[in-house]
């Protein structure tokens, strides 16, 4: 017996509530131990995001627009993710801010793909 399909697990408005504060100009950066929880969320979320986007994008055809950037996005939050990040804050809030913006893509491309479908 399997378990529901990857897009059935996501909370795409619960991750972009997440990810798109750590983006805002006017960011302030938590403390170390809170970047390293969201840098556990961020990538959390981003090992649903990919799959999902992965399986989405390969349902369109070959040569679709919709589908070579969201798996262009797909493998650059997948190299984002084998990143690892220095231990002072600044460095932690880098690597946050990286993987809050490849959350927020995927989200965004996981939207082009579900338009592209006919």
């Amino acid at each position: 017996m399997t378990g529901p399909p990857a897009e059935a697990l996501l909370d795409a408005e619960g991750m972009r509530a997440t990810a798109e504060p750590m983006l805002a100009p006017d960011a302030e950066f938590p403390v170390r131990d809170a970047l390293k929880e969201l840098i556990l969320l961020y990538r959390g979320n981003l090992e649903l995001l990919i799959p999902a986007v992965e399986k989405s994008a390969f349902s369109l055809p070959r040569g679709h627009d919709a589908r070579f950037y969201a798996l262009h996005g797909a493998g650059e939050a997948r190299r984002k993710l084998d990143h690892a990040p220095g231990r002072d804050v600044p460095r932690l809030a880098a690597h946050a801010e990286r993987l809050a913006r490849s959350v927020v893509c995927l989200l965004n491309h996981l939207t082009y793909l579900e338009e592209a479908r006919p």
